[in-house]
């Protein structure tokens, strides 16, 4: 289970959403309300759409005949949507339902909050250096959540990113590229992981460039440098770097950043930390893949000054009952 520490040093446990049982379903179980998007080649339309047993309106993604009739399309979207049904992670709509209907496969997720980053950067609302830092946060973290097993995103773009007014991410669309593309693509999973980070990078370059360009808002030169160094370091990714170093890269940025608090919204559960807590003691959680196989071992994490004072004086304690009692 996930966990960050405070600067109290107490754990505060990651609320990690009820495991949900996908179950199948005929697309007459849905109403659909809204053509959301629909992709160049008519492959993929996604709807708003609801359903009797659901109280908020869905996102129902139709898929073509033709591509539903692709073998390796539909073993790798029955792969891929009982892992993504099975570990649910905050920053990603839940998927709920799947089915076939006339030959066409779909899938129906939770609709994601708020609207696509690449609405947000254009909006009167813009977002904040350090909102910005944050998203990408959010995204490192989902991607860390992802590829611990064993899946990749495929196609993360400004699009495929939501936030919400409250600088929550939700992140949709997870692994329908690959699905497309899987009777072509021949990729490793290291080489896919290592694609959803270049593709980071991209999103994380578009973001900085339309902010800095379009918001009058100071930012610190070293800031813009670091940014820009870890999208040089992205664009260059290969299975030797992981989202989990992006995470802590991105954490470093916000404990420079003024202020003494930030609110970690990813899977917190509203909870308000020390920015410092953010590289103190980003995740206990187990290793990527790629990670275990090449033989890494994560660095145990350090105590906190409070436990080694409780050792301290523990220890001492010891050491005086020890002499009081060959004094007896």
């Amino acid at each position: 289970m996930l966990r960050l520490r405070s600067e109290r040093s107490h754990s505060i446990t990651v609320r990690k959403r009820t495991t949900n049982t996908m179950s199948r379903k005929l697309l007459s179980a849905f109403e659909l309300l809204e053509e959301l998007s629909q992709d160049g080649s008519g492959d993929v339309t996604v709807w708003r759409a609801r359903c009797t047993e659901a109280a908020a309106d869905l996102r129902v993604t139709l898929f073509s005949a033709r591509m539903s009739s692709s073998t390796g399309f539909r073993a790798a979207f029955r792969k891929d949507h009982t892992t993504l049904s099975e570990a649910p992670h905050e920053n990603v709509p839940v998927m709920l339902f799947w089915g076939e209907d006339d030959g066409r496969l779909f899938c129906v997720t939770e609709m994601p909050r708020g609207i696509p980053l690449s609405e947000r950067l254009d909006a009167a609302q813009r977002l904040s250096w350090d909102e910005l830092t944050d998203i990408g946060w959010q995204i490192a973290s989902v991607l860390q959540h992802a590829h611990n097993r064993g899946l990749s995103h495929g196609s993360l773009t400004t699009s495929t990113v939501y936030v919400s007014e409250g600088v929550r991410v939700s992140v949709t669309d997870f692994g329908v590229q690959r699905w497309l593309s899987s009777s072509e693509s021949t990729d490793s999973f290291a080489q896919s992981a290592a694609q959803d980070l270049r593709n980071a990078g991209q999103l994380l370059m578009v973001a900085s460039d339309r902010m800095l360009k379009n918001s009058d808002v100071a930012v610190a030169s070293d800031q813009v440098r670091a940014l820009n160094e870890l999208i040089a370091d992205l664009d260059q990714s290969s299975s030797t770097m992981t989202a989990r170093d992006v995470q802590g890269r991105l954490g470093r940025m916000l404990l420079e950043v003024a202020g003494d608090t930030i609110s970690i919204v990813d899977a917190r559960d509203g909870q308000q930390l020390s920015r410092r807590s953010i590289v103190d003691e980003l995740f206990d959680d187990e290793p990527t893949l790629s990670q275990v196989s090449r033989g890494d071992e994560f660095t145990a994490p350090t105590p906190s000054p409070r436990t080694r004072l409780v050792v301290v004086v523990v220890v001492i304690a010891a050491i005086v009952a020890l002499v009081a009692f060959n004094r007896l």
